[in-house]
């Protein structure tokens, strides 16, 4: 009995090892069709072979955990070339993610891709995809990722009322028009958290009706035409993390009371339209806020000095706008994550102080021309080389140099040749935490005579 019982467990080892599965010849067949459409296939014919298990041996190519049905076709920047055949890829019943990204695709996207009954994910972007989206012909169809970005899409966006589980649309970087999809998308897709609409051609106002995404995230418009103002419904969307705009017609001031209500911003770009007043004070209870993005504007007024207190900033971008005052009222020296300082074409004055942040490199000769600032504060850095000497520079005194030990020039008392290659620490380099990489570019303004000036830092971690 003993022995029986052995053999049988044996057989039934082997049973279980060998191929008894393999791929359906309805999913091989499917594949083959897909191939033969294309025009180049990126070297896939050498594995997907008609004798050979689709399942087991075909590059890029998936299946369920009994090898029997693809689940997964995932292809992205194999120099794909050619159309995508409207009677392949659709008919695989059990295909739930689709990567065709980073290819050279064309032709128009087949609808049945759209309306799948099984995708879940559908990337075709970085392609030559083209014409009009089809709409969606399945009610409730499981599509949750959408990315047909950097493609040649044009016309309007079709009114998807049958997107109930869409989570990530990306439809950046086509030609699309028209009105930017709102009602219908955001009434169809209540999960909806990513919606990618920048650089498009499309017109018109921002719509209300965007509130209704109520779990949105990430909301990009960027390089539109679009006009008006941003709708006070949009500040009630408390979810979102991104709010990015830039590059539109744009107007209107930024309400300080709705503006608060973001408290989960980590991204607001609106750079490059029309806005105009003062950046609001409550800017500061944005805690969670690392990139400001306001340049290219006609915004002005003082900085408010609650900047001070978005501390996760790595990114203040405000070039060209019409900002004025004392510089010192903002505690940039607080904002320990800044990268990016930005300040182009502003009238402000007073002094900045950069002291103690590791500034690396020479410093520029420009510098001689901040004829604004009535005190500069760069000690205690690691900056190195000669000192530009006359103009504004020559108002200030060796204090603003200290603890810079490979600078050299006449106002430290020191010159250029006996000025060691070797950085040497000090107690102030210890109390110092941070190490920034320092570059500056100016812009002069001969309208009124007044300098501005850009400051750009960026910060490394060593």
């Amino acid at each position: 009995m003993l022995h029986n019982a052995l053999v049988l467990m044996l057989a039934l080892q082997l049973l279980s090892a060998s191929p008894a599965s393999s791929c359906t010849e309805q999913d091989k067949r499917s594949l083959i069709k897909f191939l033969a459409g294309l025009s180049q296939d990126g070297g896939l014919a050498a594995s997907w072979l008609p004798d050979v298990d689709c399942c087991r041996a075909w590059e890029g190519v998936a299946c369920d955990r009994n090898g029997t049905v693809v689940t997964e076709v995932s292809l992205p920047a194999r120099g794909l070339h050619g159309r995508i055949s409207p009677s392949s890829l659709a008919n695989l019943g059990s295909l739930t993610l689709l990567n065709l990204s980073h290819n050279a695709l064309s032709g128009d996207l087949p609808p049945e891709l759209i309306s799948s009954t099984s995708l879940l994910v559908l990337d075709v972007s970085y392609n030559s995809l083209d014409g009009v989206l089809p709409p969606t012909t399945v009610l409730k169809q499981p599509l949750q990722v959408l990315n047909i970005s950097s493609n040649k899409f044009a016309a309007e966006f079709p009114p998807w009322n049958t997107m109930a589980n869409l989570i990530a649309l990306n439809a950046s970087n086509n030609s699309f028009t028209g009105q930017m999809p709102a009602a219908s998308l955001c009434r169809a897709s209540p999960s909806l958290a990513l919606l990618d609409l920048s650089y498009n051609l499309f017109t018109g106002e921002v719509s209300p009706a965007l509130a209704d995404c109520t779990m949105l995230k990430v909301l990009k418009a960027g390089r539109n035409n679009l006009s008006g103002i941003l709708p006070f419904e949009l500040f009630d969307m408390t979810s979102l993390e991104h709010l990015s705009f830039p590059n539109n017609g744009l107007e209107g001031e930024l309400d300080g009371s709705h503006m608060a209500k973001l408290s989960n911003l980590v991204t607001l770009d609106l750079g490059g339209n029309c806005f105009h007043g003062k950046i609001p004070e409550s800017i500061g209870q944005l805690k969670k806020l690392e990139e400001l993005t306001l340049g290219n504007n006609n915004m002005s007024g003082n900085l408010p000095s609650s900047l001070g207190n978005c501390t996760s900033l790595t990114t203040i971008d405000l070039k060209i706008n019409s900002f004025s005052g004392d510089l010192g009222n903002v505690d940039f020296s607080a904002l320990h994550n800044l990268k990016t300082l930005d300040l182009l074409h502003n009238n402000f004055s007073g002094e900045l102080d950069l002291s103690c942040n590791y500034l690396t490199g020479r410093i520029p000769e420009a510098l001689n021309k901040l004829n604004f600032l009535s005190e500069l504060n760069i000690s205690n850095n690691d900056l190195e080389g000669p000192i530009p000497t006359g103009d504004q520079m020559s108002t200030f005194s060796s204090f603003s140099f200290d603890g810079n030990p490979r600078l050299c020039g006449s106002v430290l008392g020191n010159t250029c040749d006996s000025v060691k290659a070797v950085h040497i620490i000090t107690a102030e380099d210890q109390q110092c935490g941070r190490k920034i990489i320092f570059a500056i570019a100016f812009g002069v303004f001969f309208g009124i005579g007044v300098l501005y000036d850009q400051l750009v830092l960026f910060r490394y971690f060593g």
